[in-house]
């Protein structure tokens, strides 16, 4: 029969249009020289009717069963690439509709091709024309009224599409009634939409992976949502805004990773309410870069679902959490809930806290804008040499050891928020304005820019540093296994050196460290971190180097308080001294030409050359 459609296609549109069918014949599958078996015919389905190419996504379809007048007739699905994820959900919402109708069966081209989209049969032969005509009614009976149920529905917005709902917030302010500004709430996720909510200057990147999102969106799945879903723990900072139409705001604190996740979640399920968050801009690449991939995961999760837009009301509706709400301007107590993270959270670093503290002092937008974003990529940025990075090694390593060192102070690194309060504004007379900064390592720090500009120096001046081939060969020769803790105090030392005089003279001032700092190695049978640190501070080598006008007078000091040869006095020599001794020596085998004659004398002296 195909052949004969193929053929004859006015006189089936016509007994078409006799019986009462919106159906028409709207292509020809028929190969040049084909079989009855290869050739199939379609017809429109109503589904796009003033569009032409979206209306054949949808269609109707004869097919022969290989015998001349035998055949059967199916909802088929095309869609174009644009609008897969839209036919995929109508494909569902059709499957989902007619569950157990006997007479329609819902099949696979490829059962091992989970990526295809299924189609309907209707489980009737259709012999001849008549019973064509008959059968595509039923099946037009079937599915055009759910076709256009489904199409009534508002469109679900794709994720990449410009957030434009108009928002209403509560206008009833959060009212605090606790003694010590901190209330909490049990709320569901609906209901906290309902609220202002921002992301503040101190607030990280959004990090999350493709476990963390895979993660959530199970959790929540498994949980069916039959009964509330408690998600942890959100802790908001509620404040007034200078924005005239919100005036006041609540910055999240901790929960940032799950509310930002969960809010592409319910708008790629479809749902038509308000999303505070969808309005907020990432700016660091590394965030824009999550975001994307975030976007992706959850588009490929949610078209799995039947009822998007159902199952996002549900999730509106059950998931909850506990919500800690923090009053007026006590940053310090914002900080300090950071501390308690949640098992979903993302705790913020001492950096990530310094960037909000300092912002705060910066009152021109633009401005803070772009010191943000330089922060940002200070603290992303790596050396490729393994370590931390050069911001990190530059403030929480060196500088702190170095500003506490000047001091005769024990700097101590495992301290619960060092970096965050060594950093911090210092105190300054109301009446008096601060001046003269000149960007030493040891000076007070100022808030605001000044600080930033501090930060951006000292790490330029450390990947300066690290570029030498002196603290090449430090790293190569010394920064093993036990010794390595030497190499780092003996690093941040000659970088105090560095500061001061750059290159000059850098290869004498190592040996100087070095053999000060051998003179601990050679008499300790078990060095740990905390006491080679504690040696390095009391060596008084950093005070020294900042009383030096020239390398000349902080040579010369340095040298009177070096013992020769210390290593061949020791009586107990052990093989951890021994490994010590040949490390040094192959690094300073290993250094160009010393050009001060007296201490190239000490070096062949030390190492027997």
């Amino acid at each position: 029969m195909a052949y004969w459609i193929q053929n004859n296609k006015e006189e089936l549109n016509a007994a078409l249009t006799r019986s009462g069918l919106n159906a028409r014949v709207s292509g020809i599958h028929a190969p040049g020289g084909s079989w009855q078996s290869s050739r199939h015919i379609r017809f429109s389905a109503g589904y796009a009717p003033d569009n032409d190419a979206h209306d054949e996504e949808v269609h109707y379809e004869y097919h022969s069963n290989g015998t001349w007048r035998d055949g059967y007739v199916l909802l088929h699905f095309e869609p174009q690439t644009e609008s897969e994820g839209r036919i995929r959900r109508l494909a569902r919402f059709l499957k989902n509709k007619t569950v157990g109708k006997e007479d329609i069966e819902w099949l696979s081209w490829n059962w091992n091709d989970f990526t295809n989209l299924p189609y309907a049969r209707l489980s009737v032969d259709t012999p001849d024309l008549d019973a064509l005509v008959a059968n595509l009614k039923r099946l037009e009976t079937y599915f055009l009224p759910l076709i256009m149920d489904f199409l009534s529905q508002p469109e679900v917005e794709s994720l990449e599409a410009p957030y434009n709902i108009k928002e209403t917030f509560d206008e009833t302010p959060y009212s605090d009634t606790s003694e010590d500004g901190v209330s909490a709430f049990s709320m569901h996720l609906g209901e906290l939409m309902n609220w202002n909510l921002a992301l503040p200057d101190y607030q990280r990147d959004y990090c999350w992976e493709n476990n963390d999102i895979v993660t959530l969106w199970n959790a929540i799945k498994s949980s069916r949502l039959q009964n509330d879903y408690h998600l942890g723990t959100i802790i908001l900072h509620y404040h007034q805004d200078t924005t005239p139409d919100k005036p006041y705001v609540y910055d999240i604190i901790d929960g940032q990773q799950r509310l930002v996740t969960l809010s592409l979640m319910i708008r790629a399920l479809g749902a038509t309410g308000q999303l505070p968050l969808m309005k907020h801009s990432f700016f660091s690449h590394e965030s824009t870069k999550h975001v994307s991939n975030a976007k992706y995961v959850i588009k490929t999760l949610v078209a799995r679902e039947k009822e998007p837009q159902d199952f996002a009301k549900t999730m509106l509706e059950k998931l909850s959490f506990a919500v800690l709400i923090l009053t007026g301007n006590n940053m310090d107590l914002a900080y300090t809930f950071f501390s308690a993270q949640n098992s979903r959270g993302v705790p913020l670093s001492d950096f990530d806290l310094l960037k909000a503290h300092h912002l705060r002092y910066i009152h021109i937008e633009e401005q803070a804008m772009h010191l943000a974003e330089k922060w940002n990529a200070m603290t992303q940025e790596q050396d490729g040499s393994g370590k931390e990075n050069n911001l990190k090694q530059t403030l929480a390593v060196h500088l702190f050891r170095l500003r506490h060192w000047m001091r005769r102070n024990f700097a101590d690194e495992d301290a619960y928020r060092h970096v965050q309060k060594e950093y911090q504004a210092a105190p300054v007379m109301i009446g008096i304005p601060p001046f003269g900064e000149s960007f030493v390592f040891n000076e007070k720090i100022q808030g605001g820019s000044h600080f930033f500009a501090y930060a951006e120096n000292f790490v330029h001046s450390y990947e300066d540093f690290r570029q030498t081939k002196i603290v090449e060969l430090l790293d190569r020769h010394l920064n093993w296994g036990a010794h390595a803790r030497y190499a780092s105090v003996i690093e941040s030392l000659l970088f105090g050196y560095y500061l001061k005089f750059g290159r000059a003279y850098l290869t004498e001032a190592l040996f100087c460290i070095c053999s000060y700092m051998a003179k601990h190695r050679y008499s300790t049978p078990r060095a740990t971190t905390a006491s080679v640190r504690e040696y390095a501070q009391n060596s008084e080598i950093i005070m020294m180097v900042e009383q030096s006008s020239s390398p000349t007078f902080f040579l010369a000091e340095a040298l009177e308080r070096i013992v020769p040869c210390v290593y061949e006095m020791q009586e107990d020599v052990r093989p951890v001294h021994s490994a010590f001794f040949n490390s040094l020596k192959n690094l300073f085998k290993a250094i160009p030409a010393v050009s001060d004659k007296e201490i190239s004398k000490r070096i062949e002296d030390e190492f027997d050359w």
